[in-house]
């Protein structure tokens, strides 16, 4: 007669896969934590928009600082649309530069400036 043998129990089997998805999860999840960080370090700073809000932050009570920094600040923003204006604005605030003594700023001179800064916002 042929011995019988026992019945050996199941084997356990460790199910790698969870652990394995889990450790993809995180290494996607960190790679793209770092790309996303270095895109936002490396980003080009928008200087139109820089010198549109310093456009729009001029002191009107101030004619020659007006006068003086705002044909260096809009001669970075001429374009087909705007270059018209900016020469008549550029004459007309060449009465505020150098004199110890100027007048306040018109109005006529202030809403061109403030449709400069339009024009030059909208393009």
């Amino acid at each position: 007669m042929i011995p019988i043998r026992d019945i050996k129990p199941n084997i356990t089997l460790i199910d790698y896969e969870w652990y394995a998805f889990l450790a993809f999860a995180f290494i996607l999840m960190a790679a793209l934590l770092i790309f996303g960080y270095r895109l936002y370090k490396n980003r080009r700073p928008n200087y139109k928009k820089e010198i549109i809000k310093k456009l729009k932050t001029l002191d009107f009570s101030n004619p020659k600082a007006v006068a003086y920094s705002f044909e260096p600040l809009a001669k970075n923003l001429l374009n087909e649309n705007n270059k018209e204006l900016f020469e008549k604005i550029k004459e007309k605030l060449s009465i505020y530069k150098y004199k110890p003594q100027v007048p306040p700023i018109s109005e006529d001179i202030i809403e061109e400036i403030n449709e400069f800064i339009r024009l030059s916002d909208e393009s």
